[in-house]
């Protein structure tokens, strides 16, 4: 048995999913998409439909990681398949799933609510009732590919988190004539901006840590030290039902906030296999690169983006590869 399943260390795996194609949701939020008047680029339609990964995303969890003890899936009013499905499992493996709905971690900010912003939600993580003070953070396209243990994560309690140093885009001449020349761009909360934002709340003046799109090791204290002591900042933070510029992405500012502390462990080797636009490149080259990677045994983690975007024969072969890797026996 890997003796990280023996460590003191309880460690919960915590993932976000809605299912966009869902009636309910769709007239909830077409109510605030026009009360609000979002552009386009906040109601990009994939960044809400799914094509059932989160079964994967599960099923990898319990197979490659163990010593996984919780798997909150984080939700608003709706339940994936996979919890019926559950159902006939044994007692050890359908005990882990716990479905947890946005008012319960809104509970003190219901007036927030309904929230459609994933960034409003990742805020709120820590307040998921028995959340382990070590947690594993997944969004619904990262997916574990290879056997890991607690060491991968967290070494004696402290987060491993692998990205790199980049200079901040306004210390950068060409973000500079950038933002000079199209203003608007500053208002678009995009992956590496928000990160770069995150960093200077933190403090940062020159450079940040950038991070990838993979499971994010966290700690729950570092959210209640780092987040939640200001009643009004919190809000400013949650109050937005889409995602807005001026908000921070809440793991990397706790990350940066770690840093300063040095209660941060910072690598720089990637063990992320990361596949963007599937339905641009085509079947062939996604099952290509998964299947060159299989013996690469430094990269354990994968994340394919849009897969709703991809035709459904294409589909059906990459959610078929899916399918076996994460094959295990659960009943």
């Amino acid at each position: 048995m890997d003796s990280n399943i023996k460590s003191k260390i309880l460690v919960d795996a915590v993932i976000t999913w809605v299912d966009g194609s869902d009636k309910g949701l769709i007239k909830k939020k077409a109510k605030y998409l026009n009360s609000e008047k979002e552009s386009k680029i906040q109601n990009v339609k994939t960044r809400y439909n799914q094509v059932g990964e989160i079964e994967f995303v599960i099923k990898s969890i319990i197979k490659f990681a163990p010593f996984i003890n919780n798997i909150f899936i984080v939700t608003d009013d709706q339940s994936p398949k996979i919890i019926d499905e559950s159902n006939s499992w044994r007692k050890e493996y359908r005990d882990k799933l716990k479905v947890i709905d946005h008012k319960v971690i809104f509970r003190d900010f219901i007036e927030f609510l309904p929230t459609f912003n994933s960034t409003s939600i990742e805020t709120m993580l820590h307040c998921i009732p028995n959340l382990s003070e070590h947690f594993i953070y997944f969004n619904d396209d990262m997916f574990l590919i290879k056997p890991t243990k607690i060491s991968d994560w967290f070494k004696d309690g402290t987060p491993i988190v692998s990205g790199k140093w980049k200079k901040l885009p306004q210390k950068i001449w060409y973000y500079q004539l950038k933002y000079l020349l199209f203003p608007w761009t500053l208002k678009r909360a995009g992956f590496k901006y928000s990160q770069a934002h995150s960093a200077q709340i933190a403090g940062f003046k020159e450079k940040y840590f950038l991070t990838h799109h993979k499971p994010r090791p966290l700690l729950k204290s570092h959210f209640f030290n780092y987040i939640s002591k200001e009643k009004k900042d919190l809000i400013d933070q949650i109050k937005y039902r889409f995602r807005n510029y001026k908000q921070y992405y809440s793991y990397s500012l706790v990350w940066h906030k770690a840093i300063n502390n040095q209660s941060l462990i910072l690598k720089e080797n990637n063990d992320l296999l990361e596949i963007h636009r599937p339905h641009k490149i085509g079947f062939k080259k996604v099952i290509s690169l998964l299947n060159k990677n299989e013996s690469n045994n430094s990269v354990f983690t994968l994340n394919i983006q849009s897969l709703d975007l991809v035709n459904s024969t294409d589909l059906k072969i990459i959610l078929d590869w899916l399918k076996t890797k994460t094959k295990i026996n659960l009943k």
